[in-house]
C-alpha cells in the first residue's frame, strides 16, 4: 500500500427531522488518505476494540457508546442514535463497505441501518438493514455494498443508526471496513 498521511478533523453535523425521517447533512469526522491505496487495501477499519468511537461523530435522540458485547467491543446505538464517519481520498476508486450488526427489542417499525454515501450525504445506499424479526440480541448479521468514489477528491460517508422509538431498542455495529476494489485510471 502506498504511503499515506492520516489526520482527523471534527466538523459540525446538522441534523434534523424531515417528514418523520432522520436527515443528516455533511460534515463528519474525517479520515483523509492522500496517496492512492493498492487494490485490496483497507481505507478504513474500526472494530471498536480500543473502547472508543473517536473516529465517529455521534449524536441523535438516543445513546451511542462503545460497550462489551459478545466476545468483544461494539458500538451500541439506542432509540434514534447515530454515528457518522467519512473517508476522504485522492483518486477515483471502486470500494467495498462491510459491516456487522446485531439488534434487540425492535418493534414493527424499528430498524438498524448501516449505509454509505459518495455524494456528501445527499443520497444513501444501504449496506445492511435489520428489522424486528432479526433482533434476538445474539446473532450477528453481515452486509456489504460496492460504491464508486467519483474522484478526483472523494469523500465516502458511513452512517450507522438506530431507528427505534424507545431507549430499549438496541443496535450494535462492529467490524466496519472499507476496502479498495479497484483504482480507476483517468
Amino acid at each position: 500500500m502506498g504511503q499515506k498521511s492520516l489526520f482527523f478533523r471534527i466538523c459540525r453535523v446538522i441534523a434534523g427531522k424531515l417528514a418523520g425521517s432522520f436527515v443528516a447533512l455533511v460534515s463528519f469526522v474525517t479520515v483523509t488518505v492522500w496517496a492512492a491505496p493498492a487494490a485490496g487495501g483497507d481505507l478504513f477499519f474500526d472494530d471498536f476494540e480500543d473502547m472508543t468511537a473517536n473516529r465517529w461523530h455521534v449524536g441523535g435522540d438516543g445513546t451511542v457508546e462503545v460497550v462489551a458485547f459478545g466476545e468483544g467491543e461494539s458500538l451500541q446505538l439506542t432509540k434514534r442514535g447515530y454515528a457518522l464517519a467519512a473517508v476522504r481520498i485522492d483518486g477515483q476508486f471502486a470500494v467495498k463497505i462491510e459491516v456487522g450488526m446485531a439488534a434487540n427489542s425492535l418493534e414493527k417499525a424499528d430498524h438498524c441501518v448501516a449505509e454509505a454515501s459518495a455524494d456528501g450525504g445527499a443520497e444513501w445506499m444501504d449496506v445492511l438493514r435489520l428489522y424486528d424479526s432479526e433482533d434476538d440480541g445474539e446473532t450477528w448479521h453481515y452486509g456489504d455494498a460496492e460504491l464508486m468514489l467519483p474522484g478526483p477528491m472523494s469523500t465516502l460517508a458511513i452512517r450507522l443508526r438506530s431507528e427505534g422509538d424507545s431507549n430499549n431498542d438496541y443496535c450494535w455495529a462492529d467490524d466496519v471496513r472499507v476496502t479498495v476494489l479497484d483504482a480507476i485510471s483517468p
